[in-house]
């Protein structure tokens, strides 16, 4: 397990600084590894090898996520569940986090390594992490930084297709179709059925 300081802004700007803990046990790392296919330091270098930024990013945010918990207070049990996930990412320690992996190649072996259960210490001294190439990480995490910010396009409602009605965050729907069923089209309504039913 891994005990982290983490320096960060709240959201009125204010600096601040808190104690994180992360790690994985070894039935999280295997069945981590069964999904991926291969060793996580392989993967990082195949991904970057193959120009997957977008994959690169979200392996690293994956890992990020699962990892974070909190430590009983009796110091036998590290406590983990979506609350304590959501909570962590909805703060800009979260951040501040990713961005120092994905910039400092040392940090990111310290990091992997730290989370990792002690009596795996054999396989984990063998990820050569240090080694890998973070450019490419960098470009696709501001890359997609860079579309989730930009503005939705300026189309009319008839011009979106059944599939981008489907996918569009909440909000988004609500100002694109506005408030009043009423005044929806046939098709419309039927989207936003299909959107209720499948929430």
């Amino acid at each position: 397990m891994l005990k982290k300081l983490i320096k960060f802004e709240d959201l009125d700007g204010n600096p601040c600084e808190e104690e994180f803990y992360f790690g994985v046990n070894k039935a999280e790392l295997t069945k981590l590894h069964l999904t991926l296919g291969e060793d996580m330091a392989g993967l990082i270098r195949q991904l970057i090898a193959e120009q997957e930024r977008a994959k690169i990013v979200d392996l690293f945010e994956k890992v990020i996520k699962m990892s974070i918990g909190k430590k009983s207070e009796d110091g036998k049990r590290f406590l983990k569940s979506d609350e304590i996930t959501e909570n962590f990412c909805a703060t800009d320690a979260y951040s501040e986090l990713f961005m120092e992996l994905v910039t400092d190649t040392a940090k990111m072996a310290e990091f992997i390594r730290g989370i990792m259960p002690n009596s795996m210490a054999t396989e984990v001294a063998k990820m050569d992490l240090e080694n890998v190439d973070l450019d490419t990480v960098i470009k696709g995490y501001e890359e997609n930084a860079a579309k989730a910010e930009l503005p939705p396009a300026d189309k009319k409602l008839e011009e979106y297709t059944e599939t981008e009605l489907l996918e569009m965050p909440q909000d988004q729907f609500d100002k694109l179709v506005g408030k009043d069923p009423k005044k929806w089209p046939h098709a419309v309504l039927q989207v936003a059925f299909q959107r209720k039913t499948a929430g």
